[in-house]
């Protein structure tokens, strides 16, 4: 455990430099499943305290998730001959500067939402990264199963109060009761964000942020093949691109803007889905959610990871 073995408080999700064995993966897999025990267990009982006995409920029930995922983790070690994993300390990220109270027993159901998305959206992108920027088979094989594991729990707390969630134009366009008007409208929309993305992408480049300007890049390329794989069904709808990042924005700032809109499609998809019948049709339209769901993850770890770099520029006062 050579890098993160020399760290003297919890690791975060910017500690990450590179997994090299199957057994750093699973170590910091099952701090990760601990550290989001704890925090479910604070926060039903926050939750409780408050009289919110649904969220209390989804926050257990993430909390026994956890617990599975990390007894999991230890069977699977075993099997791989990796015997006794060494213990590691892993810490959740707070929310944005001002949002987060001083202590967590006074979030309330709102930000305890947010705070729970937060964290599970940056693990989901943790794993995603690492299955990127490995050579080694096994430790991409498990990373991706360690992602899709944590994507599922972002969407169940992303859904939880979709009804309260700003409404987006895409759920009032139109009213899909066929396929190939479902089809025409999820194309129209990844064709437009794969035009406002790499015009994002170009902006991030010329303020001299590569790394942002090559995730908004990929995720540009991955919104036309997904344009593409839908094909032209017929009557495309024409959607308003939202307006590009001015020259005066940060690069935070097109991050979160972009996670922003994202996650504003994502709900206009699920309330398609949720005013659909359980059907093939209703199916569809939460995989395009999901879709947006993920990429909304890897533009707040993105932004994250920004934001974690300039508390530690301040604190050093460089």
């Amino acid at each position: 455990m050579s890098h993160f073995s020399t760290l003297s408080r919890p690791i975060s999700f910017n500690d990450l430099r590179s997994i090299g064995c199957a057994e750093e993966l699973f170590a910091l897999a099952r701090a990760v499943e601990r550290e989001g025990v704890r925090r479910y267990t604070h926060l039903s009982e926050r939750m409780e305290t408050l009289g919110r006995s649904q969220l209390a409920e989804l926050f257990r029930m993430l909390r026994d998730q956890e617990m599975e995922h990390e007894n999991s983790l230890d069977g699977l070690a075993l099997r791989g001959g990796l015997g006794h994993l060494p213990d590691l300390r892993f810490s959740w990220d707070v929310l944005h500067e001002g949002m987060m109270p001083e202590q967590l027993e006074t979030l309330t159901p709102a930000l305890a939402l947010r705070y729970a998305l937060h964290n599970e959206q940056r693990t989901y992108a943790l794993f995603l990264r690492i299955a990127a920027g490995t050579h080694i088979a096994e430790i991409r094989h498990h990373a991706e199963l360690l992602a899709a594991e944590e994507l599922e729990h972002v969407g169940l707390l992303a859904r939880h109060d979709v009804a309260e969630s700003p409404t987006l134009p895409l759920a009032t366009l139109m009213k899909p009761e066929r396929l190939d008007d479902l089809l025409s409208l999820a194309a129209a929309e990844a064709r437009t964000a794969a035009a406002r993305r790499a015009a994002l992408a170009r902006r991030l480049r010329s303020i001299d942020d590569q790394t942002s300007a090559q995730l908004m890049q990929d995720l540009a390329e991955e919104s036309e093949a997904r344009s593409r794989d839908l094909g032209n069904q017929g009557s495309i709808p024409r959607l308003v691109m939202p307006g590009v990042a001015n020259d005066n924005f940060s690069p935070l700032d097109i991050l979160r803007g972009e996670a922003q809109t994202s996650f504003a499609t994502f709900h206009g998809f699920i309330r398609i889905a949720n005013a659909l019948p359980p059907c093939g049709l209703s199916g569809l339209a939460q995989h395009e959610a999901n879709l947006r769901l993920a990429a909304t993850a890897r533009l707040t770890d993105r932004a994250a990871a920004i934001r974690g770099e300039r508390l530690r520029r301040k604190r050093s006062g460089r």
